[in-house]
């Protein structure tokens, strides 16, 4: 039995129901920002509560190799990272821009969350690529 990749190479998929290769691709990349901007929301919240350091969210996600990756696919989300990697500058040098740039990332990550395709994201996302 071939895979869905080899079906989709071979055969283009044109038929009713099946899914493309193009079409697995942005399922994927919607079901990751949307993770992105979930894992947004709790590191903001971790930080706010003090249950981590700065360090730790940049090494989860505030780096430029993640702002670079969702730049192209999710700029807004992009922008949050690129704000989240300014945060141990902001805790240093003007420390009342620290809590407001926090929320800043939490808006952009919940308006993001809000307006992501749900119709590309659907609960039964996984089965659609099995």
């Amino acid at each position: 039995m071939r895979t869905l990749r080899e079906k989709t190479l071979a055969e283009g998929l044109n038929r009713p129901g099946e899914i493309t290769l193009k079409e697995i691709q942005m399922v994927i990349h919607n079901a990751a920002n949307v993770i992105v901007a979930l894992v947004c929301l709790g590191l903001i919240d971790a930080l706010e509560s003090g249950t981590i350091e700065v360090d730790d969210a940049e090494q989860l996600l505030f780096s430029p190799y993640m702002k670079k990756m969702l730049r192209g696919s999710a700029p807004a989300l992009s922008e949050a990272v690129g704000l989240g990697m300014e945060l141990d500058d902001l805790r240093e040098i003007v420390p009342t821009e620290f809590r407001p740039t926090l929320q800043r990332i939490r808006e952009i990550a919940q308006r993001y969350l809000a307006n992501s395709d749900r119709a590309k994201f659907d609960r039964d996302w996984i089965e659609r690529l099995i």
